[in-house]
C-alpha cells in the first residue's frame, strides 16, 4: 500500500498483509526560503518509512513527464537521494504534466494535468521518460493518469497515446486501474478498449483504489475501500499481466476514522489484494520493466489537427486557475474548454487542495479569520488570492505566499496579524531548518487560549510588545 501520513499504524499492524510500501517522496521534501537553497528531506519522515522494515517502491508525484516542463536539477537530486536511502527496485512517474508558462516564466498548476493525447505529446513525453531514467539509473515506470476533459479533435485514444509512449520510451507500466476505470465513467475511452489498446506486457505494478462522486463525476480521491466493480475488473485482468511485480492500494490517511474506512476494513482490503496477487502468473520476463518487444505502428495522423502541447498545457492551466483574463494562447481550445462541464471539476479540485494545504499550515489563522469574518469571508479571502498568483508546488510556499497577502490587506480581526505572524515564522522554521525569530503585540497564551475556546482574543493593550524565537523541528 502507499505510505500515507494516517495509515503508519496500519501498516505496522498489516503483518503478512503487506509485502512492501510504496513511497511518494515529494510530500516528505522542504524547500528553504532563499532563492538557492536545495530540498531537503525530512529525516524523521524517511526514518519512520525505513524502520517499517518493508521494502519501498517509490512513486514520484512531482516529475511528472507528460509536459513541457523538465524535473529540475534539485528535484532530480533529491530523488537520487531517496533512491539512495531506499534503494528501490523501480521508480514510478505520471504521464502528466504541473508546469506551464506564464509571464515568460513556468508557474506550477496545482495538480497532476492530463497531456493532450497526440504525436507531439508522445515525442516529449518519450524525451522526458529517457532523460529522468538516465538520471536516476534506475527502471522507470509510467502512470496513466485521469482526465475530467471531454476529448478534443483530432487527439488520440487514451489508450493509443499510453502504447505509443511506453512503448517509444521502451518502459515499463504502473496501470492505474482505477483511473482508466474513473474515465471510463466519466465519458472517456471505454475500459476494455483501453485495455485491448496498452501493452499488458509492460504493466509492471497495478494500482486500486477507492473514489467518490461530485458533480455527475466520477472522481479518483482515494477515499476508502475500491468499488466491487473495479475489484471484479481486477480479477480478470491479473491473469494476462505476465510481467506484474507489484498490486498497490492507494488510500489517504484522512479517510481513517472518518467513517469511510477503519483499520480493519483496509485490513480486508488488503487481503483481497493478496487474493488477487494469487491469480497472477508466475514466470516473469527477467527484465519485466523494460520488456524487448517489437512496438506496433503510430495512430494515423488526425484531421483537424490538435493544439500544440504547449498551447494546450498553458491555455489549460491558465482556464483551470482562473488565471485567463488576458487572454489564453489559444482562443479556439479556451471556447471549447469553457464549455466542458470537466473544467470546472477541475478547478475545483485544484481550490480544494489549495486551500486545504492554506488551512493545514495556517490553522490557527485561518479559524481565527473564519470567527471574524464567517466562512463566507474566508472563501472569499482565498478566492481574491487564487486570482493574484498561481500555486506553490511546496504546502510552506502556498502558505507564505497567502499569509502574507492576509497580512498587507489590513484586516481588522483581533489577534489575526499575531497569529499570521508566528505561523509564518514556524512555516519559515520548517522550510529553513533554523529557528526565525518574530516581533508580536500580544502574548501567544492569549493566542493560543482563545483558539482553544474558539473565540477571538482580546485587543493587546497598547503598546506591548513580545519577541519570540520559533525553534526549527528536530
Amino acid at each position: 500500500m502507499v505510505w500515507m501520513p494516517g495509515l503508519a499504524s496500519v501498516v505496522t499492524d498489516a503483518g503478512a498483509l503487506l509485502d512492501f510500501i510504496e513511497v511518494e517522496p515529494q510530500p516528505h521534501w522542504r524547500r528553504g526560503t532563499r532563492p538557492d537553497a536545495p530540498l531537503r528531506a525530512d529525516r524523521r519522515a524517511y526514518d519512520a518509512i525505513a524502520a517499517t522494515g518493508l521494502p519501498v517502491v517509490l512513486h514520484s508525484v512531482g516529475c511528472p513527464v507528460g509536459g513541457s516542463g523538465a524535473a529540475t536539477a534539485a528535484q532530480v537530486d533529491a530523488l537520487r537521494a531517496a533512491i539512495a536511502r531506499f534503494d528501490p527496485a523501480w521508480v514510478s512517474e505520471h504521464l502528466a504534466f504541473d508546469t506551464f508558462a506564464l509571464a515568460g516564466r513556468r508557474a506550477h498548476a496545482g495538480f497532476l494535468m492530463p497531456p493532450l493525447p497526440c504525436a507531439a505529446s508522445a515525442g516529449i513525453a518519450v524525451r522526458r521518460i529517457r532523460d529522468l531514467r538516465a538520471a536516476l539509473l534506475r527502471p522507470l515506470a509510467i502512470e496513466n493518469g485521469v482526465n475530467y476533459l471531454r476529448p478534443q479533435p483530432g487527439e488520440w485514444s487514451d489508450g493509443s497515446f499510453l502504447r505509443v509512449v511506453s512503448e517509444e520510451a521502451d518502459c515499463g507500466i504502473l496501470l492505474d486501474l482505477h483511473n482508466a476505470w474513473t474515465n471510463h465513467r466519466n465519458g472517456r475511452q471505454a475500459i476494455g478498449a483501453f485495455l485491448d489498446e496498452i501493452p499488458l506486457e509492460r504493466v509492471v505494478e497495478l494500482h486500486l483504489a477507492g473514489g467518490e462522486a461530485l458533480d455527475g463525476y466520477w472522481l479518483d480521491a482515494h477515499t476508502g475501500p475500491a468499488q466491487d466493480e473495479l475489484l471484479a475488473l481486477a480479477a480478470d485482468l491479473v491473469p494476462h499481466l505476465p510481467n506484474l511485480r507489484a498490486i498497490t492500494f492507494e488510500m489517504m490517511g484522512e479517510a481513517l476514522g472518518s467513517g469511510t474506512c477503519t483499520p480493519e476494513r483496509l485490513h480486508e482490503e488488503l487481503a483481497t489484494l493478496r487474493t488477487l496477487w494469487a491469480h497472477r502468473r508466475t514466470r516473469h520476463d527477467p527484465t519485466p520493466a523494460r520488456p524487448r518487444i517489437r512496438p506496433r505502428a503510430r495512430p494515423a495522423p488526425a484531421w483537424p489537427p490538435p493544439p500544440t502541447p504547449a498551447d494546450w498545457e498553458d491555455t489549460l492551466s491558465a482556464m483551470a486557475l482562473g488565471l485567463d483574463g488576458d487572454g489564453v494562447p489559444d482562443a479556439a481550445l479556451a471556447r471549447r474548454l469553457r464549455d466542458d462541464p470537466g473544467l470546472a471539476v477541475l478547478r475545483k479540485l485544484i481550490e480544494a487542495a489549495r486551500a486545504g494545504t492554506v488551512v493545514d499550515t495556517l490553522h490557527g489563522a485561518c479559524r481565527m479569520l473564519s470567527m471574524g469574518e464567517g466562512r463566507n469571508g474566508l472563501v472569499a479571502r482565498l478566492e481574491s488570492f487564487w486570482r493574484t498568483r498561481p500555486p506553490q508546488p511546496f504546502a510552506t510556499d502556498e502558505a507564505l505566499a497567502f499569509g502574507q497577502y492576509l497580512l498587507a490587506q489590513g484586516i481588522d480581526v483581533p489577534g489575526l496579524a499575531d497569529q499570521l505572524r508566528i505561523e509564518l515564522a514556524a512555516c519559515r522554521a520548517l522550510a529553513d531548518g533554523e529557528a526565525v525569530s518574530v516581533d508580536v503585540t500580544q502574548h501567544p497564551a492569549v493566542l493560543a487560549d482563545a483558539l482553544a475556546q474558539s473565540r477571538l482574543p482580546p485587543p493587546a493593550p497598547p503598546g506591548q510588545s513580545f519577541s519570540l524565537q520559533i525553534e526549527a523541528p528536530g
